[in-house]
């Protein structure tokens, strides 16, 4: 062999040499990179599980979504998007969008079927299309350079809204770019589940705070008809603990008996059955029959302030309640009959 075929040999394999390097430089870069957009993507989920966690209320959700997702250097995305969601009339409503024209806040409201973002929606899951098939109210040279990319918001089963993305157009899409997104707006659709959650709570709180309210009022209504039915009554009105003593009476009761106020005639009365009672054994008596029912037209006397005696024809019934009940009756003068 010759000095230069030993030249030539050696280039050749300095030449190898240089290719395995290069290779090796590309697949190390290559690692580098994915090692650092993987780390660059477990980032941007946990902002988005903080999000999702955080959000007070949709439009702030929604923003915030955009937010983290348009801007981050893993994903090949246009810086343009927008987040569509089912209404009560089963139709697409625009929630959120990010460069696009003003005027897509009132002119997007697709039915089913009638656009790219009605078809993910009808086929629950992510779809690919040309950039001409998007919104055109998106820049011309936005829909030439660029794809689009729907993702149906899932929940349950069910579909909330989509998604709507624009991938550069001639750039390969990646796996973990598809499985970054499909993570992403799960997130995303529990978050709104979430809120979805804390308004139908709040708005049963709201009816039951209302609810309770209303009763409220009802039951003071209820108690002020009957004050005044208890205050106004012409007959006398009584309560007596089953102990025997006096616990409340009207006016009509107070005056029969020659009390001024009702007060007066509780605090000197106490226990009935010898302080109102001529004959202690008819309250006894009484007391007993309460125990198989209501006691009715008794006649009975009864002591006055005065010392005097009143003729009253007595009825009475027996109340339970926790604190194990009360008698409860009415009395009529009949002294002058």
């Amino acid at each position: 062999m010759n000095r230069g075929e030993a030249r030539d040999r050696s280039g050749r394999r300095l030449e190898r040499l240089e290719r395995k390097v290069a290779i090796l430089e590309e697949m190390l870069e290559e690692r580098s990179r994915e090692s650092y957009f993987e780390g660059e993507r477990r980032n941007a989920l946990n902002a988005l599980l903080q999000l999702s966690l955080t959000g007070a209320c949709q439009a702030t959700l929604l923003q915030g979504f955009f937010d983290i997702l348009l801007e981050a250097d893993f994903l090949r995305i246009g810086r343009f998007g927008t987040i569509q969601l089912i209404g009560t009339d089963g139709r697409l409503h625009l929630a959120a969008q990010r460069g696009f024209s003003p005027e897509l806040e009132d002119g997007c409201r697709p039915a089913a079927g009638a656009c790219f973002c009605a078809r993910v929606v009808a086929a629950g899951t992510a779809l690919h299309a040309d950039g001409d098939e998007g919104c055109p109210l998106l820049p011309p040279p936005a829909r030439c350079d660029h794809l689009l990319y729907g993702v149906p918001i899932r929940t349950n089963g069910k579909v909330l809204g989509v998604v709507s993305l624009h991938p550069r157009r001639g750039c390969e899409w990646r796996p973990e770019e598809t499985a970054f997104l499909d993570a992403a707006v799960d997130v995303l659709a529990g978050a709104l589940q979430r809120l979805a959650y804390e308004e139908e709570l709040a708005r049963y709180q709201f009816g039951l705070e209302e609810m309770v309210e209303k009763k409220i009022e009802e039951l003071r209504s209820a108690e002020q008809r009957f004050r005044r039915m208890f205050e106004n009554a012409l007959d006398g009105i009584f309560q007596i603990s089953p102990e025997g003593r006096l616990l409340a009476c009207n006016p009509a009761f107070a005056a029969m008996l020659g009390y001024p106020s009702p007060r007066q005639a509780v605090d000197s009365l106490g226990q009935v059955e010898d302080a109102l009672f001529v004959r202690s054994e008819d309250w006894r008596a009484i007391l007993a029959r309460t125990d198989k029912g209501a006691v009715k037209n008794q006649e009975v006397r009864l002591r006055c302030r005065d010392g005097g005696r009143l003729l009253v024809q007595l009825a009475v019934r027996r109340e339970r309640d926790a604190d194990g009940g009360y008698l409860e009756g009415n009395i009529l003068d009949i002294s002058r009959y």
